[in-house]
């Protein structure tokens, strides 16, 4: 029975500090709110663990971090060679990747929008700007072998960077709006459709 008391003190802190750094972030959120959202005191928190930082490190460890990561990465590969990826078959390995990270940022809802905005002051810090470099230069990529000798300019590339920025921007609102996994999923999958068919329109352009 004690072990059991134990177990949900330590599930009541992590709910608490997840909260806080998802909607505060971990330079906002204290210790002092953290053991009061947990209906505990500070000493108590404590207990488990040895502050802040550490407390952070065990809701958004690295194999998160790069669980996530994997799962973009995969997501725009298997766009490969794809020219229009709004007309791929629903069982198309775009899709199903597509599928793996929707049910893994649901899973982990807080986690991952701790990590989009909520990370300045850990060893995250930057990583949604670090993406969309990522993002903006994969994206080049893609387009630029399914059109050799496509001109990409500086015009061009700021205007992709600010697209993927507000793609990331917008699906780390959408996780912490919505809390209910079928009003997440359907939100999420309505703006992933919005954002491949802009994406298409933005390359037709680009001459």
């Amino acid at each position: 029975m004690a072990q059991y008391r134990k177990d949900e003190v330590q599930a009541a802190i992590q709910k608490a500090a997840l909260w806080l750094f998802a909607h505060r972030g971990y330079q906002e959120a204290t210790l002092a709110d953290i053991a009061a959202g947990a209906g505990v005191s500070t000493g108590n928190v404590y207990r488990y663990y040895s502050g802040k930082e550490a407390l952070y490190e065990a809701l958004v460890p690295p194999a998160l971090v790069e669980r996530f990561t994997g799962l973009l990465h995969s997501r725009m590969d298997a766009l490969k060679g794809v020219a229009d990826a709004t007309a791929l078959d629903h069982g198309a390995p775009f899709h199903v990747f597509a599928e793996e990270l929707l049910e893994f940022c649901i899973a982990n809802r807080l986690a991952v929008v701790t990590l989009l905005a909520g990370s300045k002051g850990t060893r995250n810090h930057g990583f949604a700007e670090s993406l969309v470099v990522d993002l903006t230069e994969r994206a080049i990529g893609h387009f630029r072998e399914l059109r050799p000798g496509l001109r990409v300019t500086k015009s061009h590339r700021f205007t992709l960077a600010q697209v993927y920025g507000a793609f990331l921007a917008t699906n780390t609102r959408l996780l912490l709006e919505f809390d209910s996994p079928k009003a997440l999923r359907e939100a999420i999958l309505r703006y992933s459709a919005y954002h491949l068919a802009g994406l298409k329109a933005l390359f037709e352009a680009v001459s």
